[in-house]
């Protein structure tokens, strides 16, 4: 990556110059295109055997990516910013359910267990956070997320479109 020093980067905390940054985000999107053609080549593979139709199918990240989208944020996942709370969901059903549909309500990853479960005919422990997709997250829900920074713990409640974030010290 252009003489990239990764020691140095992380010591500078990814203060890049222009055409570094670009080089690490176009890195970081090769990653992705990788991960994409690994799916597609499973999916296929499922489709050829006839295991697709009998499959659930549930893709997700487990943090979105900032990459220097604010000052001193090249390291790290985005944090509570949108950027690191917006990460991509996508469920395919066996029975098309709501196939190729895109849902903009504000979901959580504590509602994937409920959905599968549901999806199953399973019971869902109600002491478990989240609900099943399939019947619906209430409008007034509310969704935490918790991010720890040095000495300090951030909660965040996000009932969209609002986000509260609070702030505690943890030493």
């Amino acid at each position: 990556l252009s003489g990239l020093d990764w020691k140095q980067l992380k010591k500078e905390n990814g203060n890049l110059p222009p055409q570094q940054l670009e080089d690490a985000v176009a890195l970081y999107d090769a990653g992705i295109l990788f991960l994409d053609s690994v799916l597609r080549e499973w999916v296929g593979e499922w489709r050829a055997k006839g295991l697709l139709d009998d499959t659930l199918l549930a893709i997700t990240a487990d943090h979105g990516e900032g990459l220097q989208t604010r000052p001193s944020s090249f390291w790290g996942h985005g944090g509570v910013f949108q950027e690191g709370l917006r990460v991509p969901l996508v469920m395919r059903f066996p029975d098309g359910w709501r196939a190729g549909e895109r849902v903009r309500q504000i979901v959580g990853h504590v509602d994937l267990v409920p959905t599968i479960l549901d999806f199953v005919g399973l019971p869902h422990d109600p002491r478990m956070p989240g609900y099943s997709l399939r019947r619906g997250r209430p409008e007034d829900s509310v969704i935490l997320a918790d991010a720890e920074y040095g000495q300090a713990l951030t909660s965040v409640y996000v009932q969209w479109p609002w986000k509260l974030l609070i702030r505690e010290n943890t030493s």
